[in-house]
This record gives structure tokens, C-alpha cells and sequence, in this order.
């Protein structure tokens, strides 16, 4: 049966839709069903003609709430996409939607709810009146959504109607216009509806069921509601007899009784407009049965709605609680009030107490005092009252809001008034009184534990409560109250004089307790005697004079130690100052106040004094101030100071002194502040050098107005002073701070002194340095100062003392100095801070001084220069022309700031960021301009030379904590800033920068140091200025002079000039005489004019664009020819460096020509490559042009001249490059880039030249040891190709000799023994290269690994063997998890990132240091787990770091273990099981016959031994965090071994796999597998078949326990038949034996 052939809907009658009164009959409609019900009679959808819209129409019908929201989506999409068109949507679909729309808009889904409206809201908006006709029937339920419980919905409802009606007019003529529609919906839905006809209860539980019914109903009766507060009256009255008819319901109001709170909630509001308007509708005694039954009820969630209607109700109808109640004689009003009362607010709100206080008011003696269960009347209240008793329960109920309980006491206490009013007999009162209303005024002044029927909190509402219950029984019972009120204060002085002794673990716990109590006591008598009443205030002041003797009594037994009782003193002080409001004469308080006053004041003045010092010293001088004013107290007070510096240090001590420092004590002059001066000096001393000082003694001080200036201004002098001392900075700033915080005149006046600018530089220099604390306290100091001198209008931007700061500090380098940062962040911030007129002012005043910055430049201008930097500058050879006599300076006597970096530096990069920050250029003079641009230019050239070679140059001071990368951001940041003011300058045609160049020029003429770096500045201009203009004109400009260049040459100078030059005739004609005058020199005769001439033709060979073909090539190989013989002579390295420099240039034009110079040049070569002494320029230009005659041999028009002369030459040089890379290996090129240059191009010819070199393995160990990275990857490159070709001999080796056992090379394990520190390489993005530690330690164990390559399994066990002997896998685990796991927190690498795969390693240089790490890392973990797997999970059992485990695993679950899967099962899939001999055994077909199989997906193998018919076999399953997690074996079939013995074959095969020392690498699973196999064929072996059946395997399954070779086995069915019958020819005829025999 198809399931769309069922409907669950079925009508009970067909309603139409044109009326809703013809729907539901007149007046409520008396045909069964509604337009709420489920049961119902689908719409009518032939007719609509959107196949789309039909299915939306169904889906809108579904059950679940997922399609029907979907659904109303849909529908809504469609109605919005017919853009205003009245007449899209068709009457068919419209008589549906009428039909739908009841039912969908009370569906349990919000989001179906609210799309229901929205959407009905857009269709009535689109048809306008097209559907008025539908409006009868949609109308009810479209309005009741505005009562929805769940706000959005509701909200929904609202904004589909406002789209419909926009005015309130219009949405006043709807309900006018449907008033009877929207009655007979309301009643249809009240009077017929139940949860099981709104709900199909086969698919809707019990709560949905309800809940939406509860919904439903709950909507209908605030629509009503709504109609009733809406509607006019005389709209009203048209519907008399529905209103009459609904409202006489008792369905209706039995719904005050509904279990869910909205329901309830509704009726209760519905009462409220139809009591007060339209009584005449109501059904009074109904409606008081009905809402008395109510209190029966739980009101969570309605309490206040159901009071308010109760209060209206008892109002005007109070006969509902006695003649019109009708309920059972057993539940009368009274005992369902008491019940109610019992419950307490039941959650409600703030005013539900109120509500309940009005209530009882209006409630019938009768109901509040009940006859007796004799028919009597209740006369008197001695026993307790039943309704006052449920009342006080309910007050004191534990789920009550503290916050309300000021008014629940009220209300109790406002019931007790009202029965109070009932009382005749005289004497009856006093009782109910102290049963009643006086345990309230003592549970507040002594709340105990036991007396929870009073419980209460103990704040000013519930001392409130206290007074209010004490007014109520002074009116009706004085005498009672004045029994309690002695009763209680002689309990208070009873517990002051049993308090415990000071020695006693809870002394201050009860001195706090008894405190406490006193001033909630002392509170209620404050309230009592502020109200004026004699009678009253006359009864509590007695009270006081007990209290009195008994607290001084107590001090003076105890030595002041119960501070209770001091503080009960000064409480009481507090009532003599109060006065009869006629006068202030202290001769008219009343006769108790001044005894009071009296014994005060003798108290004071003979025995205060002896307890300072005690705990009750604070409250005795609170005491004393408050006494000040009836008499001298000066001679007390000094000596109550007196004595409490004299006393021992104590927590009461210095609270007391805290207290004074913050009084008008200092106002008393003399002696008094004279000892409150030194006693805050001391403290504050003592605070500045403890870490955890206490700052509250003075605070209070720099608090109170009225300390003296002089002791403010002496603790801020000592402040200041500890600011310099390392122990105190932290707390002055705090003290600083607190200050300025708290007296800002007070801080602006030591801002203004000399001692102000000391203060100032020290806040910045602490800003920024030190820890965190210390630097966010002194910024936040900072901008205090800087707000308090803002404030100055006298202080202008250039006279600003931080101004003065700001240029010291720059042109100042030392560990105290502030830095560069923090100085440009507040010079930026003066500029922004000054008035627009001024903040040039500022500018200029901000431009460094050049004269210290040309002493700071003097000692780094003065030191020799290295020759490598020929390799670096285009000033090339010019650095072998210096005179560099000078020695080096120490670089210790130099000072550094905090980064490392010298003050030239400081002031450049200074300069560079105010500059880019600022428009410095334009506000600058020229001359200011011109000096500070020739000192920026050295310094950059000195930073830039610093980046090339910085173990030889001292601008950056190298240490530990300099970062090496700020140092490359810095120097580019200057060299940036220096071409950007070039190219600036140049467009605006500065003059000042014509003259720059002409300096610089002038300044170059030298061969010193200094005069250098002016070449190397000029050129760097004349390079940016060229690459700028690019015309001729400049250039010819340029080489005016060029002419005399050859002749006189103003050397630096002019070859600086020549760098910038462009190419022109005369630069051509330069270079041919240079080469034609070269090419005849005696360089022996004149050297040092030969030299020049060279470095000369270098220079001008560096130009661009030069016409080097037009050279006449006869003149080249003169040339050539003649630096061939040079060469070979004893001329200098540095004439041999740049000859070949020039050789590098000239040779591949002239590649053709033969001659005997291929052979001299070469011979030259390999004799550089020989010289121990070799200079790194040198070397270096021999090896360039090494590899230029290498591409010139090996290319096709190469002559035969050079190539014979290569032949002959290249095993010398061969032998050459070898010595040169072990005399390198020891050098380090991390800081030396002249070195790493050399040592690249070394590095490729070894490349080149391997095959040559005839390399032991054992040689190249060395170089991995190396301090370079480049020389590392070079020999490992070497070492990776040759380690896995030996690995075929060292397996010959094994194989011929069990004896042998491969051994991992010592010199290999040497350079793994040393691991490098995972949190000295945590983040190497910024590094050039992998740093030379961790690159040896890495590559060397990928070498490790190559030792698997091509080795036979036992050397691949051997080496496993060897590498757990050495005990060096551990720590490089460790490393690889530290840096891929670790230290990045919740983001382990990704190895899907990399950018290749991990299961290869080839080094890139182009991947940046941190990426390549990482591969590398992961590449030997994977390396790890595929050869030494059983170590691996070793480590990640017993000495994986807990914390580690669980991500190690999951991290190797996730990225390697698939690849070690598949290379495992890829091992299993290619094994060939060994032939096993077996001989003349009937098992011998299993051993041939063993069948693997894998499964890659299911991550498991198979095998299998033939038996018979059958078969034996097994499944072993990889886990997915292979092979850290343990193999498992499962059975697949078993036959012919008994249980026992195969669990244990299963078990050897387990521990061979996950635990055997045998099992070592790939194919641990083909182990496990064989040793299954050879126990299974030993278990099997010797078994013979049956002679009969031929059969090893008996029926049973089983293998013959017994051998018989008579009468075969013994589970053999012919077998054992075949015995049965000889053994009955025994039993009959005996010849049995005989005939065997025969």
C-alpha cells in the first residue's frame, strides 16, 4: 500500500470559508470540528495551477516542522517574487491558504509560527480586498498571534498586520468591523478545543500536545482581552450575548486552575478590563468559586496577574469568600487562603507582597478568624492563628528573594495589625505581641541558627522591618516591648563581658560577631530616637547607660583588647550629640543624654590613653573625635599619639596610624603633627623597599587636605629618589602613581622643580625598559605627567622638558638608554601634541646634533677594513688601496643600547622614522639638511658593510640578546629611508643636495677608512640619482672629467664617480685604454699604479650596457696573455684577484681563440685553490672563474687548446677544491656573507668535481660537522649519493658471514649525539638559512636513515641494533615533537602544507628556513616509524611525556601512520614466502601453497594454509595509529590444531610483530606471518593421512590424536569400522591374531 494513499486528516463536517458564522453556526457554531482542529478536510488543490506551489501547499500539511518551515520559505519567496500584482495569486490557492493558515499558525515549531504570519501577512497585503472574503476565517487566529507566548512570534504576527494596516485607524477598524468573527473564533477555541483535538496524540507527546493547547487557548482569551480593553462600549454591547455566552462559561474560568502558568495567566488579565468595565457581562459567583479554587492552584508564573485580579475581585465583590461561595464545606475560603499563604510569592515579582498586603486587607474577618469546630466565635488570639502561621511559612520559605523580604514582613506585619483590631479582651495583646511581632526585632539583632521561622536578612530593609514591628507593639503592648527591649540589652552586655580571651583561636571572629550585633542593635535605636517619640526614646536610652558601664568596665579588665567593646562606646558617643530640635545648647539635652556624656568624658580623659596600641585603639580615638567637641581633649590626644609610637608594631597599630593620617588631627599642630610627620616618613620608607609594601598609611596622608604641603612634598622627594634604586622602582611608581591620582597639585609642583626633569627622563627610560610591570606602571605615569604639564599655560612645545629628554637620549647609547621606539613615539607625539604654528618649531629643534653624531661616527670610521668586502660594494678592489695602519678599537670600550645597536645608528634610524612621520624636509634648513644627509649616508654604507661581514664591523654590538633579524629590518629601514630622501631631493632640484655630492666628493679624496665610505656614499647617490633621471646629459655631466682619469686619478673619488656614470663614448674610450695599457704592464716594477689601473677597468666593467663586443678581440688576448703570465708571477694576491676579475668578463669573448694562456690560467687556478692563506677575494674570483671555463669547456665551439688543458688540470684542481673545503669547514658563514658566497660556489664545484676527488665516505663526516650550512648540504649531498651504494657490499658482507654485523659509522653517530635545544629554533621564518647546528643534527640523521637504502634485512636489523645501542633515537623525538607539536600550542604542523611530500627530502633553497625544518623533521619522523618502528612506539610507551601522548598519537594517526600502512601492506602484498623442505610429509602442499592477501582500505592482511579441503587461516590488523598502537590477529578459520596450541601460535606471531628485538623495520608484519606459518607446519608436520580415507582432517575437524599404521587414525570413519569388524572375528572364532599374522 503506498504511503501517500493514507491522509491522516479527515473532516467531520465541510465548512465554508465565505462566513465563519455559516462555519460555525450561531452563535459559537455547533458543528463538530473547528478551524483548529487536526482533524479536518484538506484543501482543494486541483485548481491551482503552480505544480511548485501545489507540493509547497502539501508540505505545509507534513507533520514535521523542518518541511512545513521549509514550505512556508517557499511560499513566501513566491508571494514576494509577484512584485505588487493584485491578481497573481489565484482564489484557488487563496481558499486553501484560508483553510491552512488557523491550523499552521498555532503549530509547536516558532519558526513555523512565525513564517505562518509573515507569510499571511504578505498575501493579505498583495490582494488587499480580494481577501476581505477570507478575513472571517483567518481573522481570529491572525489577531490571537498577537497574544503568542513566545515574543518572536508574536512580534511576527504584529509586523504582518502593521504591513496589512499600516495606521492605527485601520487596525481599530478590524477589530471593530470582525468583532463577532473574533468572539465566535475565541469561544470555538475555549469551549470545544482540548489538547486531543489540536493534537493527533499518535505523533505528538503528551507536553507538545499541551503546551500547544495551552498556546492556543491561551491567545484566544487574551483576544478577547484585547477586544474588551480596544473596543468602545457601545461596540462592545453589539455582542452582548456572545460576550454573555462565553463569559457565563464555566470552561472558561475553571481554566484559573490550568497547570500551565500563560494559560492561567490569560484568564487572570481577562478578568481584570471584564470586572472593571463590564461587569454586567460577568457571572459573579462563578467567576469567585472558580478564582478561590485558584489558590488551591500553583501560581509559578501568574502570581501577580492572579493577585491583582483577586485584589479587584475582593473589592468589589467581597461576598465571594462567604455567601457566594459554593465550594465544599471541606476546603472553606479560609483554609484555601492559608494554603495560598503557605506557598509564599511563588516566584513573583517585587510588588507581589504588595499585592498580597492589599489582598489581606480586604478579606473578611470571618476568613482571617474562622469559627471554631464547635460553631463558636474565636474572642481571643492567645493560641496561635493558623492564617498568621501560613503567612509567616511562607515569608520564611527557602526558595524566597531575599531582595522582597522587606516587604513579605511588612505585609506579615500588616496582617498582625489587622487581628490586633480584632482583639476585646484588654490583656490578650501582650502575649500575641511577644509570640507574634517581637522575635522579629531579635532574630535581627541576634539572628540564630535554630530560628529559621524568623529567618531574615540582616541590611537596612529588614532593621526597617525591626523598627516597624517595635511601632507595632509600643501601640498595643508597651509593656511587652519594654520587657524585650531590657531582656535584649542585657544579652548584648552579657555577651561583651563573656567574649572570648584574646589567646583564643576565634577571638576576632567573635569580637566581629558581637560588633555586628551592636550596630544592628545601635541602628534600630538611631531609627527610634530620629523619630522624636519621648515615651520611646526614653525606654532605649536607659538601655545605654547599662551598656555603657559594662563596655568600659570590660576595656579596663581586659586592657582595651575587646574592641567590641570600644567600638559599643563610639556608637553611643553618637546619641549624646543629638538635640531637641528647639535648641543646640549642650546645657538642654535631656537628663539620660548628658550622664551618657558624663561618664564618656571621665572615661576619655583618665583611662583612653593606656589603650593605645591595643586592637581598640581606632574605635578609642573615633571615640575621642567624636567627643572633641564638648570639651579640651588636645592634652588626651598627644598623649594617645605619644603612647601609640611607643607601642610594638601590630596590625592595630598601623590601622590606628591609617586612620589619623586620613583625620583632623594634623590640624592640631605641634607635637601631635610633628609625630604623625616622622611616623609617615618611616612607613613610607619601609613600604619602598618591601615588594608587598603597604601604600594605606600613605595614602591617607596624600588624601586628607588637610596635611601640610611640606610632608607631601617630603614623601614625593623620597619617592623620586627611589626611583634609581633597582629594589624600590617598582613600589615608588606605584607610590608616583597613587599621587598623581590622588593629589594632582601636589605632582604638578615636583614636576616644575629641577627635580621634575629628572623625574620626567626616568619615566621614560623605565617605560620601556625593565619588566612588564614596572613599564606598564611608568607609562601609565608618563601620561599622567604629560596631562598635569599640558595643564601649565605657561609651558610651551619647544621649552617642553621632554624635548630636551628626546635629543640626549638619541645622540646616547648604554643599557640605561631609552630606545629608539619609545624616543620617535614621543617626539611624533610632541609634534601632534604642539599648535600647528609650532610644530615646526619642534621639528627643527628635533634634528640631531651632527656634531656628536661625528664623534660617535670617529672610532668606526677609523677601524681597518677587511678585504672581502671587495666582493660586496661596487667600489670592488678599491678597499686593497686603504691605508689601514690604524688597530682595530675593543669593542667593549664602545657602548650599545639595549639592542645592540651604537649611537650613529640611534640617530639614523631616529631620524629615518620622524622623517617618514613628518614633513621634516620642508621645515629644515639647507645647511641643517646637508650635514645630517653626508652623516645618514655613512652610516647607511657602515650598517650596510655591517650586514655583509658582521664579525668584523662594530656598529651592532653581537650578543645573545640581540635579535639578528632587527638588526636586517633596522638597516634596511635606514637604506630605504637614505634612497627615498635621495629621490625626494632630486625631483624637487634641491640645491643643498648639489652641494651634498660636491662634500661627499671631497671628502672621498683619501685612502682612509673615512674617505672610503665618502666614495662608497657618493656613489650610492650618484647610483640612485641615475636610476632616476636616466639622461645623457647628467652622464656627460658626470665624466667631464674622465679624460684625465687614466692619467691623474683622484682615486676613491673617481671610481665612485665611475659607478655612477652611464654608458657613453667616453666611458668606452676609457675602457679600451685601460685594457691597451694593461695589457704591456710591469706589474713587478709598478705595482701600486698597476693595481689602480685594474680596479679601475673592474669599475668601469661593472657599468651597464657597455659595448664589450666592439673591443677589438686581438686587444683581449693580448691582454689575456699577459695576465696569464702575471698570474703566475709574485705579485700580490690582490693584482692576482682583480686580473682574474677582469679575466671573468673578457674570457667568453674570446672562448675561440687558442693559445698556451687556457693552460696558465688554469695552472693560476689550482694553485689558489692550493695556498693555505688564501683571502676570500681571492678565492672567490677563482672560483668564478673556475666555473666560467667549466661552461666554456663543456660548450660546443669550446677549442681544443682549452679542453686538452682542462684534462690535464682538472684532477689537480679537484685535489685544489678539497683541501680548500676542509680548510673551510671550521669557519662559520652565519655572519661573514663573503664567506657563504666562497662557500656556495665551493659548494658547486665539489658537486661538479665529485667524480674526480675519488671521496671516502669517511672524509666528508668531517664537513657535516662544519659551522657552515653550505658546507654541510654540500656533504651531504656527496654522503647521500655514496651511502646508499655501499649498502650492497655491507649486505654481501652479512650474507657470507653470520658473524658480521653491520655497525651504523661512529663518525656518523658523533654528530647525532649533541641535540640541539628545541626553544632555540622556535620560529626561523626570519632566518637566511637553517642555523649550522640544527642543520647538522638533522641532515645527519637523514644520513642515519640511508643506511636502509639497498641493505639486506639482517643489515637493516643490525642497524636498529645499533641505534638502540646508541640510545639517540629518544632525543630526536623529543626534538621533532617539541617544535611540530609542543611549541605550537593548538596548531600542530599540518604536513599537507608542505610543499612536498614527507615521504622524500631533497633540500630547496628557495623554501624559506622554517617550512624546510619542518619537512625535514617530519620526513625523518616518517623515516623513523618506517625503519625502526618497534624504538619508536618504545619511546612513545615508556618515555613520551604524559601531556604528549594522546597528540602525538592522534598527530600520527592523522598524517603518517597511512603512509607506513601502505608501505607495510605494499611490503606483505610483495613477499615471497622461502621454500620450506618437507619432504615426505603429507603437509608439504600447505607450505608451497601459503596465500596473502591485503586489504588497503580495511587496513589489514591475510593468509591462509591449504589443509586438505579446507583451509587454515588468519587476519592481522593494522591500527590506525600504526605502529605506535599494538597489531592484532584474528582467526579466520581454524582446523585441525586444538584451541589452546592456536591461541599460542597467534600470540608468538603477536609479540614478534609489536615486540621482538628480531622484527625490526618494514615487513614486521611478514614476521608475524612466517612464524605463523612455521608453527602451524610443525604442529602439522608428521601427521599422516588415513589409509582408508586418505584424509588428515577427521570429520570432527580434528587431526589424529594416536598413530596406528594398521588402522589409520583414530577419528578415520573406514578406519575405525574396519577395527570394529576385526574385533568381532576376535570375540567369535579367537583367530583374529592369527589371521593378522597370516
Amino acid at each position: 500500500m503506498s504511503k501517500k494513499g493514507f491522509k491522516s486528516q479527515a473532516s467531520s463536517s465541510k465548512v465554508g470559508f465565505g462566513s465563519a458564522g455559516a462555519a460555525l453556526g450561531s452563535p459559537f457554531g455547533r458543528t463538530a470540528g473547528s478551524v483548529l482542529s487536526y482533524v479536518y478536510e484538506p484543501p482543494d488543490l486541483s485548481l491551482i495551477s503552480n505544480s511548485l506551489i501545489v507540493v509547497s501547499l502539501k508540505n505545509l500539511q507534513k507533520k514535521d516542522s523542518t518541511t512545513k518551515a521549509k514550505a512556508a520559505e517557499e511560499l513566501q519567496s513566491y508571494v514576494t517574487s509577484l512584485n505588487d500584482n493584485k491578481d497573481a495569486l489565484e482564489d484557488a490557492f487563496l481558499d486553501a491558504w484560508a483553510r491552512l493558515f488557523p491550523r499552521t499558525s498555532i503549530d509547536n515549531s516558532r519558526r513555523v509560527r512565525q513564517l505562518t504570519y509573515c507569510l499571511h501577512g504578505s498575501i493579505v497585503a498583495l490582494c488587499g480586498k480580494r481577501f476581505v472574503k477570507y478575513m472571517p476565517a483567518t481573522i481570529g487566529p491572525w489577531l490571537a498571534g498577537l497574544q503568542d507566548s513566545d515574543r518572536p512570534s508574536a512580534r511576527s504576527a504584529q509586523e504582518s498586520i502593521v504591513k496589512t494596516f499600516p495606521t492605527k485607524e485601520k487596525q481599530q477598524g478590524v477589530w471593530e468591523s470582525f468583532q463577532e468573527q473574533i468572539v465566535e473564533y475565541a469561544a470555538g477555541a475555549i469551549l470545544k478545543e482540548s489538547p486531543q483535538t489540536l493534537s493527533d496524540e499518535r505523533t505528538v507527546s503528551p507536553d507538545d500536545a499541551d503546551s500547544k493547547y495551552s498556546r492556543a487557548i491561551g491567545g484566544a482569551v487574551l483576544t478577547v482581552m484585547a477586544l474588551l480593553d480596544t473596543l468602545p462600549e457601545d461596540q462592545i454591547r453589539k455582542g452582548e450575548a456572545s460576550y454573555k455566552e462565553l463569559l457565563h462559561s464555566d470552561s472558561i474560568w475553571t481554566l484559573a486552575s490550568s497547570k500551565d502558568s500563560f494559560l492561567r495567566g490569560s484568564v487572570y488579565r481577562l478578568l481584570l478590563p471584564a470586572l472593571g468595565k463590564y461587569e454586567y457581562l460577568q457571572d459573579i459567583q462563578t467567576i469567585g468559586n472558580q478564582m478561590i479554587k485558584g489558590l488551591d492552584a500553583e501560581q509559578t508564573g501568574s502570581m501577580t496577574s492572579f493577585l491583582k485580579a483577586m485584589v479587584l475581585l475582593s473589592s468589589t465583590h467581597p461576598e465571594i469568600w462567604m455567601s457566594l461561595y459554593t465550594g465544599s464545606s471541606k476546603k472553606p475560603p479560609s483554609r484555601r487562603l492559608s494554603h495560598f499563604l503557605r506557598k509564599g510569592s511563588q516566584g513573583g515579582g517585587a510588588d507581589v507582597w504588595k499585592q498580597m498586603e492589599a489582598l489581606l486587607k480586604l478579606i473578611p474577618r470571618s476568613v482571617i478568624l474562622p469559627d471554631k469546630e464547635d460553631g463558636s466565635k474565636e474572642s481571643h488570639i492567645c493560641s496561635p492563628i493558623p492564617m498568621l502561621e501560613s503567612l509567616k511559612e511562607g515569608v520564611t520559605r527557602r526558595n524566597e528573594v531575599r531582595a522582597h523580604q522587606k516587604d513579605a514582613w511588612l505585609c506579615y506585619l500588616q496582617l498582625v495589625k489587622r487581628i490586633l483590631s480584632f482583639i476585646q479582651e484588654p490583656d490578650s495583646p501582650g502575649e500575641f505581641v511577644h509570640k507574634s511581632v517581637l522575635p522579629l526585632v531579635r532574630h535581627f539583632v541576634k539572628p540564630e541558627i535554630d530560628s529559621s521561622e524568623w529567618s531574615s536578612n540582616t541590611g537596612l530593609d529588614q532593621q526597617l522591618v525591626a523598627v516597624e514591628a517595635i511601632n507595632v507593639a509600643f501601640s498595643h503592648s508597651p509593656l511587652a516591648l519594654d520587657e524585650a527591649i531590657k531582656a535584649l540589652s542585657n544579652s548584648l552586655i552579657e555577651d561583651l563581658q563573656m567574649s572570648l580571651p584574646e589567646q583564643a583561636k576565634d577571638f576576632s571572629k567573635s569580637q566581629d560577631s558581637m560588633m555586628t550585633e551592636y550596630a544592628r542593635w545601635d541602628g534600630i535605636r538611631s531609627s527610634i530616637v530620629s523619630a522624636q517619640v519621648s515615651e520611646l526614646t526614653t525606654m532605649f536610652l536607659k538601655t545605654a547607660r547599662g551598656e555603657l558601664e559594662a563596655a568600659t568596665s570590660v576595656l579596663a579588665s581586659r586592657n582595651g583588647k575587646p574592641y567590641s567593646s570600644a567600638a559599643a562606646l563610639e556608637m553611643l558617643a553618637h546619641h549624646v550629640e543629638r538635640r531637641n530640635d528647639s535648641t543646640d545648647d549642650v546645657q538642654k539635652i535631656t537628663d539620660e543624654r548628658k550622664i551618657i556624656l558624663d561618664e564618656l568624658l571621665s572615661f576619655t580623659r583618665d583611662k583612653l590613653p593606656s589603650f593605645m596600641g591595643s586592637a581598640s585603639s581606632i574605635y578609642l580615638l573615633q571615640l575621642l573625635h567624636v567627643l572633641d567637641q564638648f570639651g579640651n581633649l588636645d592634652d588626651t590626644w598627644r598623649a594617645c599619639i605619644e603612647r601609640l609610637v611607643a607601642a610594638e608594631s601590630s596590625t592595630g597599630k598601623a590601622a590606628t596610624f591609617e586612620y589619623l593620617a586620613s583625620s583632623e588631627a594634623w590640624l592640631k599642630g605641634g607635637r601631635i603633627q610633628a609625630l604623625l610627620h616622622q611616623t609617615v616618613l618611616t612607613n613610607l620608607k619601609k613600604t619602598l623597599g618591601d615588594d608587598e609594601g603597604d601604600w594605606s598609611l600613605v595614602n591617607s596622608a596624600i588624601r586628607n587636605p588637610r596635611v601640610p604641603d611640606a610632608v607631601k612634598e617630603d614623601i614625593l622627594i623620597k619617592m623620586a629618589d627611589s626611583l634609581s634604586i633597582s629594589t624600590e622602582t617598582e613600589q615608588a611608581l606605584q607610590g608616583f602613581e597613587k599621587v598623581a591620582q590622588q593629589d594632582g597639585v601636589a605632582f604638578h609642583r615636583i614636576l616644575t622643580t629641577p627635580r621634575g626633569s629628572q623625574l620626567l627622563s626616568k619615566l621614560l627610560y623605565l617605560s620601556q625598559e625593565g619588566d612588564e610591570s614596572v613599564q606598564i606602571r611608568a607609562t601609565r605615569l608618563r601620561g599622567l605627567a604629560n596631562a598635569s604639564i599640558s595643564k601649565d599655560a605657561t609651558n610651551t612645545p619647544t621649552s617642553n622638558p621632554v624635548l630636551g629628554i628626546i635629543r640626549d637620549g638619541v645622540t646616547r647609547a648604554g643599557e640605561g638608554t631609552l630606545s629608539v621606539e619609545y624616543l620617535v613615539s614621543q617626539a611624533l607625539e610632541l609634534i601632534r601634541a604642539a599648535p600647528a604654528d609650532q610644530a615646526g618649531d619642534v621639528l627643527r629643534e628635533l634634528l640631531p646634533d651632527t656634531t656628536r653624531w661625528t664623534e660617535a661616527l670617529r672610532p668606526f670610521l677609523e677601524q681597518p677594513i677587511d678585504d672581502a668586502l671587495a666582493l660586496m660594494n661596487p667600489l670592488g678592489g678599491a678597499v686593497y688601496l686603504l691605508s689601514n695602519t690604524t688597530p682595530p678599537f675593543r669593542l667593549e670600550t664602545r657602548n650599545y643600547d639595549a639592542e645592540g645597536r651604537s649611537t650613529p645608528l640611534r640617530i639614523a634610524l631616529f631620524l629615518s622614522r620622524v622623517a617618514k612621520a613628518t614633513d621634516l624636509f620642508q621645515v629644515a634648513a639647507d645647511d641643517s639638511l646637508l650635514s645630517t644627509y653626508l652623516h645618514i649616508s655613512v652610516t647607511t654604507q657602515l650598517a650596510s658593510d655591517h650586514l655583509s661581514l658582521l664579525p668584523m664591523c662594530p656598529l651592532f654590538k653581537r650578543s645573545s640578546t640581540v635579535d639578528e633579524t632587527k638588526i636586517v629590518d633596522v638597516v634596511a629601514e635606514i637604506q630605504s629611508f637614505h634612497a627615498s630622501w635621495i629621490r625626494r631631493a632630486t625631483k624637487a632640484n634641491g640645491e643643498w643636495l648639489n652641494n651634498a655630492l660636491a662634500e661627499s666628493y671631497d671628502a672621498a679624496k683619501g685612502s682612509s677608512t673615512a674617505s672610503y665610505y665618502h666614495a662608497r656614499a657618493y656613489a650610492a647617490t650618484l647610483l640612485e640619482i641615475k636610476e632616476l633621471r636616466r639622461d645623457s646629459k647628467a652622464a656627460e655631466h658626470d665624466l667631464s672629467e674622465l679624460s684625465r682619469v687614466r692619467k691623474q686619478p683622484v682615486f676613491l673619488s673617481d671610481i665612485a664617480r665611475v659607478v655612477g656614470a652611464s654608458q657613453s663614448d667616453a666611458l668606452t674610450k676609457l675602457l679600451n685604454e685601460l685594457i691597451a695599457d694593461l695589457a704591456h704592464w710591469d706589474f713587478e716594477r709598478d705595482p701600486d699604479k698597476g693595481l689602480r689601473k685594474v680596479i679601475m677597468l673592474n669599475t668601469v666593467l661593472q657599468i651597464e650596457d657597455l659595448p664589450l663586443e666592439e673591443i677589438p678581440p686581438q686587444r683581449l688576448v693580448f691582454f689575456v696573455q699577459h695576465v696569464s703570465i702575471v698570474v703566475q708571477s709574485t705579485v700580490s694576491k690582490d693584482i692576482k684577484s682583480e686580473l682574474l676579475k677582469a679575466l671573468v668578463v673578457f674570457l667568453p669573448f674570446i672562448k675561440g681563440i687558442y693559445g698556451e694562456f687556457w693552460e696558465s690560467i688554469l695552472s693560476a687556478i689550482s694553485e689558489a685553490l692550493e695556498l693555505e692563506d688564501n683571502s676570500i677575494s681571492f678565492l672567490h674570483v677563482s672560483l668564478r672563474l673556475l666555473s666560467i671555463l667549466s661552461k666554456l669547456t663543456a660548450s660546443d665551439d669550446s677549442n681544443e687548446d682549452l679542453e686538452e688543458s682542462w684534462a690535464e688540470d682538472k684532477s689537480k684542481i679537484a685535489n685544489g677544491l678539497l683541501l680548500t673545503l676542509r680548510r673551510h669547514a671550521d669557519a662559520s658563514d652565519a655572519l661573514n656573507e663573503p664567506l657563504k658566497i666562497v662557500n656556495s660556489l665551493l659548494s658547486r664545484q665539489i658537486s661538479a668535481f665529485a667524480d674526480l676527488m675519488k671521496l671516502e665516505v669517511e672524509d666528508m663526516y668531517p664537513i657535516m660537522a662544519s659551522e657552515s650550512t653550505t658546507l654541510q648540504f654540500s656533504a651531504y649531498e656527496v654522503l647521500h649519493k655514496a651511502i646508499p651504494l655501499a649498502q650492497e657490499e655491507v649486505s654481501l658482507d652479512a650474507a657470507l658471514s653470520k658473524e658480521y654485523a653491520a655497525r651504523l659509522p661512529e663518525e656518523l653517530l658523533s654528530l647525532i649525539l649533541e641535540t640541539p635545544t628545541a626553544d632555540d629554533y622556535l620560529d626561523l621564518r626570519h632566518e637566511p638559512e637553517i642555523p649550522s647546528p640544527l642543520a647538522r643534527y638533522l641532515l645527519s640523521w637523514k644520513l642515519v636513515f640511508d643506511h636502509w637504502t639497498n641493505a639486506s634485512y639482517k643489515a637493516q636489523a643490525d642497524y636498529v641494533a645499533s641505534l638502540k645501542e646508541s640510545s639517540s633515537l629518544q632525543p630526536l623525538l623529543n626534538l621533532i615533537f617539541s617544535l611540530l607539536i609542543t611549541h605550537r600550542g593548538k596548531n600542530p604542523l599540518d604536513p599537507t602544507r608542505l610543499p612536498s611530500s614527507i615521504e622524500t627530502y631533497t633540500p630547496n633553497p628557495s623554501t624559506d628556513p622554517g617550512t624546510e625544518t619542518h619537512h625535514l623533521l617530519t620526513h625523518l619522523y616518517y623515516l623513523t616509524l618506517l625503519h625502526a618502528p618497534h624504538l619508536a612506539k618504545d619511546w612513545h610507551t615508556n618515555s613520551c611525556p604524559r601531556a604528549l601522548k594522546t597528540p602525538v598519537e592522534t598527530w600520527t594517526e592523522k598524517h603518517i601512520s597511512p603512509l607506513i600502512i601502505a608501505a607495510e601492506l605494499a611490503a606483505v602484498s610483495a613477499w615471497i614466502p622461502p621454500e620450506i623442505s618437507t619432504t615426505g610429509d603429507s603437509t608439504s602442499a600447505a607450505s608451497a601453497d601459503l596465500t596473502i592477501k591485503v586489504s588497503p582500505r580495511a587496513r589489514e592482511a591475510s593468509a591462509s594454509l591449504p589443509l586438505d579441503d579446507t583451509h587454515l587461516s588468519i587476519r592481522i590488523l593494522l591500527p590506525p595509529a600504526y605502529p605506535l598502537s599494538t597489531i592484532t590477529i584474528a582467526t579466520s578459520n581454524r582446523v585441525g590444531i586444538d584451541e589452546r596450541k592456536w591461541t599460542s601460535f597467534l600470540n608468538v606471531s603477536r609479540i614478534v610483530m609489536n615486540f621482538s628485538s628480531s622484527s625490526q623495520g618494514l615487513g614486521c608484519v611478514v614476521d608475524g606471518i612466517a612464524a605463523w606459518r612455521s608453527n602451524v607446519l610443525s604442529a602439522l608436520r608428521g601427521q599422516g593421512e588415513c589409509a582408508i580415507c586418505y584424509s588428515v582432517v577427521s570429520e570432527d575437524r580434528k587431526v589424529p590424536d594416536k598413530r596406528c599404521a594398521t588402522w589409520g587414525g583414530a577419528g578415520c570413519v573406514m578406519g575405525e569400522r574396519w577395527k570394529d569388524r576385526e574385533d568381532g572375528r576376535k570375540g567369535k572364532g579367537g583367530e583374529g591374531e592369527k589371521s593378522v599374522e597370516e
